[in-house]
């Protein structure tokens, strides 16, 4: 199945600290650790039904935008 990914909307939860997505009722996730002004990726997940759509790289892509807006020093 193609996926426009363009038009997926990313959700960030900042109270867990995660992004998401949710499509066909499945939920891919980037979670991430902040402190002393670095942010951390700890998890990305994709299930498998959704791999292979470029789903993965939009949301850690959101992930690195999000980091360099709020001026975060490090990021890993």
């Amino acid at each position: 199945m193609s996926t426009n990914i363009q038009k997926l909307e990313v959700l960030h939860l900042q109270e867990k600290s995660r992004l998401e997505i949710q499509i066909e009722g499945q939920i891919a996730e980037l979670d991430y650790h902040l402190r002393d002004n670095v942010m951390s990726f700890t998890h990305t997940g994709v299930p498998r039904a959704l791999e292979g759509r470029g789903i993965g790289s939009l949301i850690v892509r959101t992930g690195l935008d999000y980091a360099r807006e709020q001026g975060y020093k490090d990021i890993k």
